[in-house]
């Protein structure tokens, strides 16, 4: 169950001894229900207030880890071997997977081409040059 939920739960039920409380005045038990269903919304409130803390810490160890793997995306890493003997790398500095071959003893340069919508019915095409010694 949520937290929410537990909190609904909780405060329905407190709610209904309190309403119960207040209109049989006079009644035995009138009172140990008014007090029952104060309690029980206090009980409410305290969980709410517990399993709250439980999923802002969670969340916050949830945001931590994504900022952590997007770090390290940013750097380049080997991805491949290719047939001459280059090596492909890969990295991720934004919202894209860009790759560049690094090759022994020679200089190379490694265009990535791509498709950006700029709109409604508005395309255009952005490339970005990687160069390697």
């Amino acid at each position: 169950m949520t937290a929410e939920g537990v909190f609904l739960a909780l405060l329905t039920g407190g709610v209904a001894f309190v309403w119960w409380g207040l209109n049989h005045d006079g009644e035995i038990g009138a009172i140990g229900n008014l007090v029952l269903g104060l309690i029980t919304i206090t009980c409410g409130a305290l969980a709410y207030n517990n399993l709250g803390e439980e999923a802002v810490a969670h969340k916050q160890a949830i945001k931590q880890a994504q900022a952590e793997a997007r770090r390290k995306d940013r750097i380049p890493r080997f991805y491949s071997d290719a047939p001459d003997g280059c090596k492909i790398f890969t990295f991720k500095p934004e919202n894209r997977w860009l790759y560049f071959t690094r090759c022994p003893g020679a200089k190379t340069s490694t265009e990535t081409t791509w498709t950006e919508s700029c709109g409604k019915n508005c395309t255009r095409t952005a490339s970005q040059t990687i160069e390697t010694q």
